[in-house]
């Protein structure tokens, strides 16, 4: 019962925003893989610039 009863409360959650939720997700996607002016690249890019 406990897991139905957080599995419902998941969906709901994302049901209720889900608008939003793509939105940040393009964000934090973006900041990931655009390198800033100073040189230095972000998390997964860096791995792959050796």
């Amino acid at each position: 019962m406990a897991l139905q009863e957080e599995m419902e409360k998941q969906g709901n959650f994302l049901f209720k925003y889900r608008g939003y939720l793509p939105l940040i997700i393009v964000a934090v996607g973006l900041a990931v893989f655009i390198e800033p002016h100073d040189g230095h690249t972000f998390f997964c890019i860096e791995i792959f610039d050796r």
